[in-house]
């Protein structure tokens, strides 16, 4: 009776081991004996230290090129992109001998009080980039335009609001726009002042002929691929991938950008 109690405290006090565990473990053990490995065999789930730190990499790397290659930014993000990785004001377009600087006009804005370009004439029709750089004087603007496009109509309907054949273009600056402070290098400055080209404080709103037009176009990577294969841009385009939004201070795109200056066109300069 007692070693009955005492093999019942026993019993009581020891746990048991889980059937369906212990089962599990020696199915395992079966299903990797003739397989040749089971799940926990598997290279990448092995990995550990230096050869799991490398893997990472790789599928990081394989990762971005999958991403880089189907890359189709939206509108908001090659926006978003510009504004944060390309200058607010820059003397990248500047010729030999010029001064001054390139003004950013504001991204995408559909507010009235920012700068558009039109026909003579036309107050209604107007074109608003996706950006806009100036470089402004009194007499004339040169500006290069950022236009971000998705399918190949929207690459079409884009294009033919630049076409300088058919008839010549103003930029309108608002008063506004040109009074705004924006960072320069050293503390802030009004946007007229910024340009250093010797502007004065604009009394009203003006509109001055654009002189020099260049146009960067941002296309998904296949649409670029099937242009670059059977389109001939004219003079004034320029083409890029979505992917190259995030790349202005790279050397490959800083001299890509420096093509799109009014002297690129001749062999010496003095």
């Amino acid at each position: 009776m007692s070693n009955g109690n005492s093999a019942d405290g026993d019993g009581a006090h020891r746990r048991p081991v889980p059937t369906s565990r212990a089962n599990h473990r020696e199915d395992s053990h079966q299903s990797s004996t003739h397989t040749g490995g089971g799940a926990a065999d598997h290279p990448c789930l092995r990995l550990s230290g230096v050869y799991a730190d490398h893997f990472r990499r790789a599928f990081f790397l394989a990762t971005n090129v999958w991403f880089c290659y189907f890359l189709c930014m939206t509108d908001k993000q090659a926006k978003k992109a510009i504004k944060k990785y390309w200058s607010e004001r820059t003397q990248l377009w500047n010729s030999p001998g010029m001064s001054g600087y390139w003004v950013r006009g504001r991204i995408g804005s559909k507010v009235p009080g920012h700068p558009v370009i039109h026909p003579p004439g036309l107050e209604k029709g107007v074109t608003q980039p996706d950006a806009i750089w100036i470089y402004l004087t009194e007499q004339y603007a040169d500006v290069i335009c950022f236009e971000h496009c998705n399918k190949k109509q929207n690459l079409y309907d884009k294009r033919s609001r630049y076409i300088p054949a058919s008839h010549s273009l103003l930029l309108r600056l608002p008063k506004r726009w040109l009074c705004d402070d924006i960072p320069v290098t050293n503390g802030r400055k009004p946007r007229w002042d910024a340009f250093q080209t010797g502007l004065n404080a604009p009394a009203q709103d003006f509109s001055v002929p654009i002189r020099f037009l260049r146009l960067l176009y941002a296309l998904p990577q296949r649409l670029y691929k099937e242009w670059m294969d059977n389109q001939t841009p004219t003079g004034y385009e320029f083409y890029c991938r979505h992917s190259s939004l995030t790349t202005f201070n790279s050397a490959v795109t800083q001299e890509f950008l420096k093509r799109m200056t009014e002297k690129v066109h001749y062999l010496t300069l003095r």
